[in-house]
């Protein structure tokens, strides 16, 4: 997620398509990987939900902010570190960005029906 904020926020309309490519092609070698079966729709069409679970963070001694804390604790330095509030506030900030920058494209957007589940979620 960190890196995806500043990403959708600096992207134009016109470099979608390809990133909207890459994440299909990406999510097809993850479910091979993970022996999964790649579902249609995806990885677009669940990534709203799958963002909003993240964003339940707000309880610091439950799940997901035990993972998010741990994740940020084993690598990223302690100025980007996120309290449960600002996390919370980028997983649903997320949605919206893309779907400002998929409406500019057109009908469909980024997800264009080829739709965001993680394979080995």
């Amino acid at each position: 997620m960190y890196d995806l904020d500043p990403l959708l926020a600096g992207l134009g309309a016109d470099r979608w398509a390809a990133l909207s490519d890459y994440s299909r092609e990406r999510y097809a070698e993850e479910c091979e990987r993970c022996d999964a079966e790649v579902s249609p729709g995806e990885p677009f069409d669940g990534m709203r939900a799958r963002l909003e679970r993240w964003g339940d963070c707000l309880d610091e001694q439950a799940e997901p902010w035990l993972t998010i804390r741990a994740a940020q604790q084993s690598g990223l330095r302690v100025a980007v570190h996120l309290r449960p509030w600002g996390w919370r506030a980028r997983a649903y900030r997320l949605p919206r960005s893309r779907g400002t920058a998929a409406r500019s494209r057109g009908p469909g957007g980024v997800g264009d029906g080829s739709g965001t589940r993680g394979a080995c979620a």
